[in-house]
């Protein structure tokens, strides 16, 4: 797979929250259009995993979300790590959409909902 798309109302704020969900980089170029809130309309952020091993996301405006379902994403986080990692994503705008003993179904600034995977150790 070489790239995943995330459609989003507001770049600003969706770049850098998947940004920290996947704990993925933003593009150097992006986040300077971020940090100083010059990006082109249409224009999308990308974030892209330095080792080369994993897919870039690209997170691209629409005028209008999606419905939802149309992208999922499964995040791994240790167990240790769960309870931080769930609040920096709460505090980031993450909202939960329920719980099971294995997983945690959040959804993003834009409905856009996602798992944290307890992983297994």
């Amino acid at each position: 797979m070489f790239s995943i798309v995330i459609q989003c109302t507001d770049p600003y704020v969706t770049g850098p929250f998947w940004s920290l969900a996947t704990e993925l980089p933003i593009d150097a170029e992006d986040a300077e259009k971020i940090a100083a809130r010059t990006l082109a309309p249409g224009e999308s952020v990308v974030l892209h995993d330095p080792s080369g091993t994993m897919p870039d996301i690209w997170i691209t405006p629409v005028a209008q979300p999606r419905p939802a379902g149309r992208v999922h994403l499964d995040v791994h986080v240790p167990a240790a790590s769960l309870p931080s990692r769930l609040a920096e994503l709460q505090a980031a705008g993450a909202s939960v959409v329920r719980r099971t003993p294995r997983l945690i179904v959040l959804a993003d600034p834009d409905g856009t909902e996602f798992c944290l995977l307890v992983e297994r150790g």
